[in-house]
């Protein structure tokens, strides 16, 4: 049973370190809330042939839509460690990327709220890659504080 905390809507963060092992032939989802019968929240995956990092979400404003992704550019193959992290806020409409401490790109989603797929949070789903300290906040950083993430600078203790 997925428990309603992580059932972020309105504003979510989303970090993590990712070390990408390669191809396997397979859509890899090294963190995500979704599922092939009841479709997706929110999590990035890797493409199949690329190896781009990838956020995807699902947005009550596009009830016809079943996700919308924002590619990062960061091909993840690149046997390194990077860190991300993804802010998304409902109210503003926006989502903001942070890789490896630097803004890597904003999208005016204007989705609304992030719809709810009633799946738990899952990580590496078929990702033969590794991760660390996953962080999911029920807030939206500031630029600061995801930048100083990748720092290992904490932010002020609010959210999840």
């Amino acid at each position: 049973m997925p428990s309603p905390l992580l059932g972020l809507r309105d504003e979510l963060t989303l970090a993590f370190w990712i070390r990408g092992s390669g191809e396997n032939g397979n859509w890899q989802w090294p963190v995500s809330r979704a599922t092939t019968t009841t479709g997706r929240s929110y999590g990035f995956y890797i493409g199949k042939t690329t190896g781009i990092l990838t956020f995807s979400g699902a947005f009550e404003a596009f009830p016809d839509r079943g996700h919308m992704d924002f590619p990062t550019g960061l091909n993840v193959w690149d046997d390194t460690w990077h860190h991300v992290v993804a802010v998304y806020s409902a109210a503003t409409g926006q989502l903001q990327i942070t890789i490896d401490g630097a803004a890597s790109g904003g999208y005016a989603v204007n989705g609304g709220r992030l719809r709810d797929c009633g799946e738990p949070v899952s990580f590496g789903h078929v990702f033969p890659g590794k991760l660390d300290e996953v962080l999911l906040y029920s807030r939206c950083l500031t630029a600061e504080e995801a930048a100083g993430l990748s720092r290992r600078e904490p932010p002020e203790m609010k959210g999840l």
